[in-house]
């Protein structure tokens, strides 16, 4: 009976789903979801009434169907303030602007899940430069900003994020570089040519801090840096910038060549940059170029030279408003001159160790094809791609012709509400004929498979990430001098995890906590580098293993607002764990020189805290960004590496060669009116340990070690005057004019003055 009456009620209460259903009437709507200042349509932003939902296209236009009655709907989008739009009897509705947010929890990200979240709800340490920073700054090369970052430092072109990484004579990075989500770093060196990154069109700079390798794969042990360029906009916009820097003598006279004798001339460098954005019908068109001059005659270093070219070409076709097709396209070539290693510490210290000069012409070339695709329950499918191709002619038979083929699959879905989760496979194919491997031919292939997910459960948000590893590594013989390396394949294969969890305690509090496993198959220069310069000797080592280890964090974030402040505050505790970490080190077998090994297991653990935000004093804002990081970068088995580090190490310290353990940075850039005004501090500690045979083969590196043991510390100050759509601006840096190193050898630049003007059309 009981049964009965249940299917009794149950259709009962169906009939009365389904009529009321039928009777009801509905009204389709339209609109356009637009950024209020661009005007930019936004693809991808939320409207919803009630149960009904539905997103913008690529070009931010919607429909949605709702009842007759409804009377509000509920607008949001990813970095922007949700809006509330009152409806009437027309079906149309006029645009619908939303603001970005004020709030900088709400900043726009990617790189730390490969989906669109906010800053506040990732579960791993993420930084964003934006790039009103770099403009004030007048970068113009991105390398020169990311000390900006808490936590990171820049050691001769290579990033060493929170002490992963030291230094490794350029060649080999622990981070990943990453142009528009695609790797971008040199196929058989591994190390970033920031030169290729168009600075005159960046969207914005997202750095990973601790091991991406899950997301990303074997570069991405330390981290990643993922540039993002931008679109074209509604309004068609040109921008011109012209700059030039002129560069004091240092304060200590003796380094001075450039004033020496009849030889007299004061350092100086000079260059532009054009860019233009615009939509032309289904077209987003975006063009840049980029031209820089330093001239060996107007070099601090001498004979250092550098000149460079560059273009850059995006093209998007929004075919429907569901598929886009597109190509970006970057070209790099130049000339360069730089040496190695100073003639000495003194006199000699801007002048180069004989036969440490490398004179280089390149040409590089990035072409992107892709294509994103959302199907009828909005699941998106995207397909990118690379064809990087590296030509470098060296004088120091040190030539190398490297290519890469390079293409990602990825499908995005939702299976719950809550719910994001993307699977994916990769495939690439990367080839080097260079001087560098006595000229044998190499060859190195990846395939990947992953799955990431992320679900939000209330406040709760959890993540995980899953990925296979294939790689293979294929070497023809090698007749170095004194060592024979046979042909042969290296093959390896991996499976790496990470877990991550994010909970909003309240509107302005998010803790995290991340565990993830980081793995780096040697790459091709690392394993097989043949080599001479300046007396120094580098061996090929096809022993060499991968390094594996395992990174954890956990964090908070807090928003503040207090008082004339608004911003947020972060705090992290970490501790990274590397095992059969690989460097270059002095060897004395079978000869007396460098190779890559196994260097043993190491740890690193710290504490990093950083501010960004916005403090008012009365009406005018200072906007502040900065923080310290201290970090303990050691060897766990310290005490049976005794005699391994007698002989490579400068210092009985239990601590990694190159790192310092503490650095900071602080950025703040105010308005007044027509005038802009800022100020930047950075610094680091002294780097304990170096390589023991350097201190003895380098001339007076031991005793200016000995005299400059405090770390550095900079300060650069910066004032900017608009008047339309002009921007002059003027540069001081290194203002105290303090000589400093970030390697042994290399002296930094002196204080310099720049001048720049920026022209909006």
């Amino acid at each position: 009976m009981s049964y009965r009456i249940k299917i009794s009620l149950f259709t009962i209460s169906m009939i009365a789903f389904v009529g009321r259903s039928y009777t009801q009437e509905f009204k389709e709507i339209s609109g356009r979801i637009v950024d209020a200042s661009s005007q930019e349509g936004l693809f991808g932003a939320t409207i919803i009434y009630d149960t009904y939902g539905t997103s913008s296209d690529f070009d931010g236009d919607f429909k949605l169907s709702v009842p007759v009655d409804a009377k509000i709907l509920l607008v949001s989008y990813v970095g922007y303030e949700a809006k509330e739009v009152e409806l009437t009897a027309e079906s149309a509705l006029d645009v619908i602007a939303l603001e970005v947010s004020s709030n900088l929890l709400q900043t726009a990200v990617v790189t730390g899940a490969k989906y669109e979240t906010t800053l506040g709800e990732s579960v791993v340490s993420l930084d964003v430069l934006k790039p009103s920073l770099i403009e004030n700054t007048n970068t113009n090369n991105v390398e020169d900003i990311f000390n900006k970052i808490p936590g990171v430092q820049m050691i001769d072109g290579q990033p060493n994020i929170r002490g992963g990484s030291g230094w490794s004579y350029n060649a080999g990075n622990r981070v990943m570089l990453l142009i528009d989500d695609i790797p971008a770093l040199q196929p058989d060196a591994g190390r970033a040519s920031w030169a290729d990154i168009p600075v005159e069109n960046i969207a914005q700079i997202e750095v990973v801090k601790g091991a991406g390798s899950t997301l990303y794969g074997s570069a991405a042990m330390n981290g990643v840096i993922n540039v993002r360029t931008a679109y074209a906009t509604s309004e068609p916009v040109t921008k011109i910038s012209l700059f030039h820097t002129r560069f004091s003598d240092y304060a200590d006279e003796r380094k001075n060549w450039f004033r020496s004798g009849s030889f007299n001339h004061t350092p100086q460098d000079i260059g532009f940059s054009i860019s233009h954005k615009q939509k032309i019908g289904k077209w987003d068109i975006v063009l840049g170029s980029y031209y820089f001059n330093q001239d060996s005659t107007k070099s601090y270093r001498k004979e250092d030279f550098n000149y460079k070219l560059r273009g850059n070409v995006n093209v998007r076709y929004r075919a429907t408003d569901r598929l886009t097709i597109g190509v970006n396209t970057i070209v790099n070539k130049g000339r360069s001159s730089s040496f190695f290693l100073w003639k000495n510490g003194t006199i000699g210290a801007l002048q180069p160790l004989e036969g440490t000069v490398t004179k280089s012409d390149n040409l590089r070339y990035i072409i992107d094809p892709q294509i994103t695709y959302f199907d009828k329950n909005n699941n998106r499918h995207r397909f990118q791609s690379r064809i990087y191709y590296n030509d470098n002619d060296n004088n120091l038979n040190q030539s190398n012709l490297s290519k890469m083929l390079y293409g990602e699959y990825q499908y995005q879905t939702s299976f719950l509400s809550g719910n994001k989760t993307t699977v994916g496979g990769v495939a690439s194919r990367s080839t080097s004929e260079s001087q560098f491997f006595e000229n044998a031919d190499m060859y190195q292939i990846n395939y990947a498979a992953f799955i990431q997910t992320d679900q939000a459960i209330g406040k709760l948000r959890l993540s995980g990430g899953l990925r296979y590893e294939y790689n293979k590594q294929h070497n023809d013989e090698i007749n170095h001098s004194t060592i024979v390396v046979p042909e042969g394949d290296n093959v390896e294969d991996k499976i790496i995890a990470r877990l991550g969890l994010n909970y909003q305690v309240s509107e302005g509090t998010f803790i995290r906590g991340s565990i993830g496993q980081a793995y780096r198959f040697p790459i091709m220069i690392e394993r097989f580098l043949s080599t001479e310069f300046g007396g120094f000797v580098i061996l090929p080592n096809p022993d060499l293993m991968s390094e594996t280890g395992i990174t954890t964090e956990i964090g908070i974030k807090q928003g503040i607002k207090l008082g004339g402040f608004k911003g947020f505050v972060d705090l992290t505790a970490y501790s990274s764990r590397y095992d059969n970490m690989m460097e270059f080190v002095f060897v004395s077998t079978p000869i007396f020189g460098f190779q890559s090994r196994n260097i043993g297991d190491t740890q690193i653990n710290g504490i990093e805290f950083s501010i960004a935000g916005r403090y008012m004093v009365g009406e005018i804002p200072f906007d502040i960004y900065g923080g310290v990081n201290f970090s303990n970068p050691t060897y766990q088995n310290f005490e049976g590496l005794n005699d391994f580090l007698e002989d490579t190490s400068s210092s009985t310290e239990n601590i990694l060669k190159y790192r310092s353990r503490n650095s900071y940075t602080l950025d703040v850039q105010s308005q007044i009116n027509k005038f802009s005004f800022g100020v930047g501090w950075q610094g680091a500690g002294h780097v304990i340990a170096v390589d023991k045979i350097l201190e003895t083969f380098i001339t007076d590196l031991r005793p200016y070690r000995e005299l400059n043991n405090n770390g550095y510390s900079i300060l650069d100050l910066r004032v900017g005057y608009e008047y339309e759509k002009y921007k002059l601006s003027f540069h001081l840096k290194n203002l105290l004019n303090t000589e400093y190193t970030q390697r042994p050898g290399i002296i930094e630049a002196p204080r310099n003055v720049g001048l720049r003007l920026d022209v909006t059309l």
